[in-house]
């Protein structure tokens, strides 16, 4: 079902979100996110979890790294 957009004069999908902050609509909207500076939706979402994933892992690596200065 499609729904139409009055800020940005466009048909989009049921689930769609106008983000002011960049000015469109982003299909099944989670959030804009200030650190990558997008929004995160339906296309973006699972590399969005992935860049997450990745920053706890480089996070691990560098208490690990940490740690192993301390002791040694």
């Amino acid at each position: 079902m499609l729904l139409f957009c009055e800020k940005c004069q466009v048909n989009v999908h049921r689930y769609s979100y106008h983000c002011n902050t960049c000015n469109r609509c982003v299909e099944e909207f989670d959030h804009h996110c200030k650190y990558t500076n997008n929004c995160v939706g339906k296309q973006n979402y699972d590399i969005f979890f992935r860049l997450l994933l990745l920053l706890i892992l480089q996070m691990i690596l560098v208490l690990i790294q940490g740690i192993w200065v301390l002791v040694g």
